[in-house]
C-alpha cells in the first residue's frame, strides 16, 4: 500500500526527517477502507505495515489501550494520548495524535505521528520518588504521609499509628561510625517494610524516627507486628556487632474524631512515656474496638 499524499509530500524535505528523528517522533497513516495502519521510519520510508492492526490479539498497542486508538483513529476522540507499546520485552509510552488527510485515491486516511516519551516519563517517575521516598531509606517521606492519611480521614477509615523512634541512636554512631548507623537506618526500614506489608505503610518521619501507618488491622495484630519489628531488629544487631539494638514506640488509634495534629500529638506522648519508662517499650493507653 502506497504512502498518501501527506507522506509524499514531506519525504524528501530533509528538515523535517532530521527534526522527527531528533524528536524521536515516528509517522502513521491509517487507511480506513482496508483497516490497515503503516508506520514510518524517521526517513519515512516504510517500517511496517499492519493489517488489522487493531483486531483483538493483533498489534503492538497493549490491548487495554487499543481502543482508544481505535477511537483516535475513527474521529471518536481527539488527541494526543498517552499510549502504551511492546517493544522488544520492553514497554514504551507514546504520544500519540493524528487527523483525517483528503486523499482521492486512499479513500479516508487519518495521519498521524507517535512521540517516544519513555524517558520522560521515566524522569517523571524518578521526580515523584524523590518527591515521596527518603533518600537513604526509600521509605516514604512525611510529605507522602501527610497526603496518605488525609486520604484515610475523608473516608473516615480507622487505622493506628506507630511512632517509633531507635534507642540510644547517638551512641550507636559514636561507638561504631556514621556509615554503620545509616546502615543500621536502612536495616531499620527494610524489617519495617517487611513487616508492614499487606498492613499499611512505613514511614521514615525524621532523623531514627519513623512511622507506621496500619489499617484493616485489629490491635492485637499491630502489637503482633511491632514485636516481629523487635525480633528482626534485634537478630540484626546479634549478627552485626553482638548486641542488642532496641526501639521505642508510641501507638495510637484512630477512630472517627481525631486530626492529624491530635494523632501526632498522642503518638509523640506516648512515645516519650516509651522513653521515660526504661525504652525497648511500646506504649498504647486505650482500648481499640476489634475489627
Amino acid at each position: 500500500m502506497g504512502a498518501s499524499r501527506f507522506v509524499a509530500s514531506i519525504r524528501d524535505n530533509r528538515a523535517v526527517t532530521e527534526l522527527l528523528r531528533h524528536r524521536r517522533v515516528y509517522l502513521f497513516e491509517y487507511f480506513s477502507a482496508a483497516d490497515t495502519m503503516v508506520v514510518y521510519d524517521q526517513e519515512l520510508n516504510v517500517q511496517r505495515t499492519i493489517d488489522q492492526y487493531l483486531a483483538a490479539g493483533h498489534g503492538y498497542v497493549l490491548s487495554e489501550d487499543r481502543w482508544q486508538l481505535r477511537e483516535l483513529l475513527t474521529g471518536q476522540m481527539h488527541g494526543p494520548l498517552e499510549l502504551r507499546e511492546k517493544k522488544d520485552g520492553k514497554l514504551i509510552y507514546l504520544e500519540v495524535d493524528a487527523l483525517p488527510v483528503e486523499d482521492a485515491q486512499q479513500g479516508g486516511v487519518f495521519a498521524g505521528y507517535a512521540k517516544d516519551v519513555t524517558p520522560e516519563k521515566e524522569k517523571e517517575r524518578s521526580l515523584r520518588q524523590q518527591a515521596q521516598h527518603d533518600p537513604l531509606t526509600q521509605l516514604y517521606n512525611r510529605r507522602y504521609l501527610g497526603r496518605y492519611l488525609e486520604g484515610l480521614l475523608k473516608e473516615k477509615a480507622p487505622f493506628y499509628l506507630a511512632l517509633l523512634d531507635l534507642d540510644w541512636f547517638k551512641q550507636i554512631n559514636d561507638k561504631y561510625g556514621h556509615t554503620f548507623g545509616d546502615q543500621v537506618l536502612v536495616e531499620f526500614a527494610r524489617i519495617l517494610s517487611r513487616c508492614v506489608a499487606g498492613h499499611g505503610i512505613a514511614v521514615r518521619f525524621g532523623g531514627e524516627e519513623f512511622m507506621l501507618v496500619l489499617s484493616d488491622c485489629s490491635q492485637q495484630r499491630a502489637m503482633e507486628l511491632l514485636e516481629q519489628v523487635r525480633q528482626d531488629f534485634l537478630s540484626f544487631s546479634q549478627r552485626e556487632k553482638q548486641t542488642n539494638f532496641t526501639f521505642s514506640c508510641g501507638l495510637e488509634y484512630r477512630g472517627q474524631a481525631a486530626d492529624l495534629s491530635d494523632l501526632y500529638r498522642a503518638a509523640d506522648h506516648k512515645l516519650y512515656q516509651a522513653k521515660r519508662s526504661g525504652r525497648d517499650a511500646v506504649v498504647f493507653f486505650e482500648t481499640a474496638p476489634a475489627l
